[in-house]
């Protein structure tokens, strides 16, 4: 009996030790992908015509003489309405790639368990 405990004692540990690897590894990914001085190091092309499309846009919603009061709350209301709309599409993505990546690491971990 005391045999089989230790046996499992010992495959718990390895299995944490193995997740804990696997958390930190996942931990470091996070961080480098939301570092934006890291991706504009690999990717400076792609980030700066993010930014300058980003500026356009908004020179194109809040661009040009204001004619009345009524007009320039229409155009801020259009930019945050935009604004929440690429918000949005940049957190999905990022939680799509965390929870592939995420299922990745747990398959992987699995299959040494």
């Amino acid at each position: 009996m005391g045999t089989a405990t230790q046996r499992v004692e010992t495959h718990i540990e390895k299995t944490r030790e193995a997740l804990g690897a696997n958390l930190d590894e996942l931990d470091q990914k996070v961080r480098a992908a939301t570092d934006w001085r890291q991706q504009f190091r690999t990717r400076p092309k792609t980030l700066l015509g993010l930014t300058f499309g980003g500026g356009f846009l908004l020179a194109a919603v809040l661009g040009g003489p204001n004619k009345s009061a009524a007009e320039s709350s229409r155009r801020s209301d259009v930019a945050w309405q935009i604004w929440g709309s690429v918000r949005g599409v940049l957190i999905g993505m990022a939680t799509a790639r965390l929870l592939k990546y995420a299922a990745k690491v747990l398959a992987g971990s699995a299959r040494k368990a």
